[in-house]
């Protein structure tokens, strides 16, 4: 029982959660709670039991260690822990510090009464998953802060602090205090007054007052997340439970949850959640890699890129020092310990910017220096130029148009450990999602949206119009259709004739989507085999957060292995068959046939 501890404090038991590091719901913490509720009604000398985590978590819900193991599914599952937890005969007390997501905040709605610190934070994020709530989420908490309240709850996935939820019956205390000698006081309050044990799922909820808002927003879900079945089926659940009460609700949400699991949108999504994290880490930076310290960064240009990384370094709380051109005064820059690149022009113009930014850095203060650069420039030939204690990485936001968080970080095998972590850190405290791959002309995300464009140009010369293209991949889930997007981008485009506008479709929309889907993940596996990319995950992370792939769809790696790499190399030489002599867009790439080839699975 080591993944949980049993305290007496006079008549009351603690059970206090002990799995670091926001105590997920693994086995042998739902083993323990079980065994320790069972030890705590045994002893007759307590009468109440409290459940509690640590200050940072009280539950963060599933643990992902487990996610695709037998465990997930051993009893007792989730399900049957909140069952013994309200079914106990004396009373439980949630006590809710850090985080309470997922499973951790429907565990604590099954307790009869729940203290919080008003810092507390908790949420069901379970859409942005792709599933909704599988252990009584939808059930209990419309019960306790009303259905209207309950469904914003639910269907933005957010977390909010237990403060702004004191005036429901959700907490019967909202503390400001230490939360645990709180809760000790209230469960003592409770021994003596001895009120009515408060069980959510006895809680009744009126038809008549709720049914005609449930209609209403389900009616609205499905016109705003066409893609997403998830918010849908969360309002069905709630629904449900209203119409035929908490049993038969608990037995939709179930069967809706099983259903979602299985779904391409949520394993997409939560495929996704793990890419994201992955896409952070990068070889040779560890956990304690040091870090340099940055208070003030020179900026220098005026392009779109200058504009964006502005605003980011402002975020992650730099003072900025921007300069249009080189030609201004760069005095400035000799305090700056970060001097980024983010000119326009040609290579030479742009290099002549980086040395005008490191001369005027040499007449301040000594001190490691790290150069960022949005430019096409190898990093070898600008780190031959600087001191051996200075570093220089490439730094491309993702482009405007798409209205993501991506930074592309371009690097080299040598560069400097502390210099990534640096550029790393200032992207979390930026909002920024990174991305690192290896020296290239073009970042990562770049060069598979070309292929995207080219791929789409291909098919409008075999004679698809180009509308419908652009129309089909908008459908299908990309924010911007490719042909629309490269024009707005400045992308030299092929003429397009008068024919590639024509009313008569030469494809159905699945065959648009499926060819320029192959034509993006065989530009994926050419940086694979370039050793550009660091992973797969990484090049769908590029699209997903900076070229306006839906989430939902979780990149071209991930739907070209979903849908079977051999259907995508096949997919991809009868385009090459048909289409303009040479286009390299249809090339297959090495590696995928080799994938294809020996069991389907991206190597990388």
């Amino acid at each position: 029982m080591d993944a949980a501890d049993y305290q007496l404090h006079g008549k009351v038991a603690v059970i206090v959660f002990n799995n670091p590091p926001v105590n997920g719901l693994s086995f042998a913490l739902r083993q323990a709670i079980v065994h320790y509720l069972q030890q705590a009604n045994a002893d007759a000398n307590v009468q109440a039991i409290i459940l509690t985590g640590s200050e940072r978590a009280f539950s963060g819900g599933a643990d992902v260690r487990e996610f695709g193991t037998p465990l997930a599914f051993q009893e007792p599952i989730l399900r049957s822990v909140i069952a013994a937890v309200e079914e106990s005969p004396k009373p439980v007390i949630a006590a809710v510090d850090g985080v309470c997501l997922g499973g951790g905040f429907e565990l604590a709605l099954g307790a009869h009464f729940r203290v919080a610190r008003a810092t507390a934070r908790v949420g069901l994020p379970e859409v942005n998953l792709g599933i909704i709530p599988g252990a009584g989420g939808t059930q209990r908490l419309p019960r306790a802060i009303g259905v209207e309240r309950a469904l914003d709850f639910l269907l933005s996935g957010q977390m909010v602090q237990a403060q702004t939820l004191a005036d429901t019956s959700l907490f019967a205390e909202v503390v400001s205090d230490d939360l645990l000698p709180a809760a000790i006081d209230f469960a003592h309050k409770v021994i003596e007054e001895q009120p009515k044990i408060q069980r959510l799922s006895e809680v009744v909820l009126a038809p008549e007052q709720t049914l005609p808002l449930l209609q209403q927003r389900l009616q609205q879900v499905k016109q705003e997340f066409p893609h997403l079945p998830a918010q849908a089926q969360c309002v069905r659940a709630v629904q449900k439970g209203v119409e035929q009460g908490f049993d038969e609700g608990l037995k939709a949400e179930r069967a809706y949850f099983l259903e979602l699991l299985e779904s391409a949108q949520s394993v997409a999504l939560r495929y996704v959640f793990g890419a994201e994290r992955a896409a952070a880490r990068t070889p040779g930076v560890e956990r304690d890699t040091a870090v340099w310290p940055i208070t003030q960064v020179g900026l220098l240009g005026t392009g779109p890129a200058a504009g964006r990384l502005a605003q980011d370094f402002a975020a992650a709380g730099l003072t900025v020092h921007w300069v249009p051109n080189r030609s201004a005064d760069l005095s400035v820059f000799s305090s700056c310990s970060l001097l980024v690149e983010a000119s326009t022009g040609t290579n030479n113009e742009r290099l002549q910017a980086f040395e005008a930014m490191r001369a005027a850095r040499a007449q301040g203060q000594a001190g490691a220096t790290l150069y960022l650069t949005s430019a096409a420039i190898p990093l070898d030939t600008l780190s031959a130029k600087i001191a051996t204690e200075d570093a220089v990485l490439g730094l491309v936001p993702g482009p405007e148009l798409f209205d993501g968080p991506l930074w592309e970080i371009r690097r080299v095998e040598h560069s400097h450990p502390e210099a990534l972590a640096t550029v790393l850190g200032l992207a979390r405290k930026a909002g920024k999602k990174p991305v690192v791959g290896f020296d290239s002309q073009h970042t990562l995300g770049q060069l598979v949206f070309q292929s995207l464009v080219q791929a789409a140009q291909e098919l409008v010369r075999l004679g698809v119009p180009a509308l419908q293209i652009d129309n089909s991949l908008l459908q299908f889930g990309f924010k911007r259709g490719p042909l629309a997007a490269a024009k707005q981008l400045g992308l030299g485009l092929q003429a397009i004739g008068p024919d590639a506008f024509k009313a008569d479709p030469a494809l159905k929309d699945q065959d648009i989507i499926k060819a320029c889907m192959a034509a993006m993940a065989n530009q994926g596996a050419k940086l694979l085999e370039q050793n550009a990319a660091v992973r797969a995950s990484d090049l769908d992370m590029a699209c997903v957060l900076g070229f306006g792939l839906g989430r939902f769809i979780g990149g071209p790696m991930h739907y070209a292995q979903e849908q079977g790499l051999a259907d995508m190399v096949a997919c991809l030489k009868h385009y090459g068959a048909q289409g303009t002599p040479g286009a390299e867009v249809w090339k297959v790439a090495a590696l995928i046939q080799k994938c294809a080839e020996q069991g389907g699975q991206w190597e990388k």
